[in-house]
């Protein structure tokens, strides 16, 4: 009787240990997963698309003489190489990206409201990547999801890789 009694008790205290180790690891399950949900960027075609499109706006900006005007693509190539090129208000290729792209994205109205918009230019060849530019704007707080896209410029050695992404509010 002693012995039915003390293997009862043991199997008692083996299924307790279980059911605690089961709520630890649910209580941790449940806090990684939400921690990894704040993160996550949802890839988006609208913007992707946009940042294909943008590529092609002609700016007042040229090379080699007046009237050779070039497009963001080309001010983010000389961007990149820090070429030398005339822009009539006396800016560079990269400032004039950075006014260009801003008023382009102030503009830029995808469904939902935008309070943070963050654009990056990196460069990527076989060996490596760096970023070269980078514009935010807005502030992050009240951000409910993410959205990016993405866009590549060949260079011909490596691509430059346009991302976008927003953070939209509601």
């Amino acid at each position: 009787m002693n012995k039915n009694k003390k293997s009862q008790s043991e199997t008692v205290g083996f299924v307790i240990i279980i059911l605690l180790v089961m709520i630890v690891g649910v209580i941790f399950l449940g806090i990684s997963l939400r921690n990894k949900h704040k993160d996550v960027v949802v890839i988006d075609a609208e913007l992707s698309n946009f940042l294909s499109a943008s590529l092609d706006y002609t700016t007042d900006c040229y090379k080699d003489h007046d009237g050779d005007f070039k497009n963001l693509r080309d001010l983010i190539n000389y961007c990149y190489s820090k070429a030398v090129i005339t822009c009539p208000d006396g800016k560079n290729a990269c400032q004039t990206l950075n006014e260009t792209y801003s008023e382009m994205l102030k503009k830029f109205r995808p469904a939902g409201t935008i309070s943070y918009s963050k654009l990056v230019f990196t460069y990527n060849d076989s060996i490596n990547e760096a970023k070269f530019f980078e514009l935010a704007i807005g502030t992050t707080s009240g951000c409910k999801n993410k959205r990016g896209g993405e866009s590549f410029i060949n260079t011909g050695v490596g691509d430059i890789i346009e991302k976008l992404e927003i953070c939209v509010a509601n």
